[in-house]
């Protein structure tokens, strides 16, 4: 049970740091801040405040969100909205390896950081040509639990292998140019300036988002499925 607590907290701080990277970025480039969530926003909350900011703390653990002022995104110029985008991604990345140069030193933590990044960064090209089966693809739950095993076999080394793993991951997936994820946004915000009517840039963020949450839920499902 400690060992599944440990490995959600770390899961935990990997989102954090992606959404750290949006935050610091948006205050960089003089972009509002509206509200900081910790957790799925659904179910009971605790309402708080962080600093200046209103802070939502949902029971669902596992998602975080700065929301900033959508506006104001919109009245910047576009590279500030790309640095915004991008921030999140590269935090995760950096985080990577950052986190490996701490624990294996110089020169095999930057081999072992670059190593974990570039795979990352191929993972979707490798699962597009079939190199990797779509069936291999977990969310949440089976993050959880095959990080678990390893951090249960081996905690010190086990922590930052996942640490490395999933951060990198989930950085890498993020700037892949789908509406809804940061590489979408960039994408869909450049056509917007190009000339594309901005609802359309809505429409295909609320389809790709709802297709996203209906692939997790049955990502979700398959990993519980699995567990039993």
């Amino acid at each position: 049970m400690l060992v599944v607590l440990w490995t959600v907290l770390m899961v935990m701080s990997i989102l954090v740091i992606h959404e750290a990277g949006h935050f610091v970025m948006a205050l960089l480039v003089r972009l509002p801040v509206r509200s900081l969530h910790l957790g799925i926003p659904l179910g009971p909350q605790i309402r708080t405040k962080l600093g200046k900011y209103p802070f939502t703390i949902s029971l669902l653990p596992f998602g975080m969100a700065v929301m900033i002022d959508e506006e104001m995104m919109w009245r910047i110029p576009l590279p500030r909205r790309v640095l915004v985008f991008l921030s999140g991604p590269f935090a995760n990345l950096a985080a990577a390896i950052i986190v490996s140069l701490v624990v294996f030193g110089p020169e095999e933590g930057i081999r072992r950081g670059l190593a974990t990044v570039v795979l990352s960064l191929l993972g979707p090209l490798m699962i597009a040509t079939g190199q990797v089966p779509v069936s291999d693809i977990s969310g949440p739950v089976g993050i959880v639990s095959i990080s678990a095993r390893v951090v249960s076999i081996a905690p010190i080394i086990g922590t930052v292998m996942m640490f490395t793993i999933v951060s990198a991951a989930l950085g890498a997936i993020n700037l892949l140019p789908i509406p809804g994820l940061d590489g979408g946004q960039i994408m869909m915000h450049s056509l917007v300036r190009l000339g594309m009517p901005k609802k359309w840039e809505q429409w295909s963020t609320y389809g790709s988002l709802t297709l996203l949450i209906v692939g997790m839920i049955l990502i979700t499902v398959k990993d519980i499925v699995n567990l039993l």
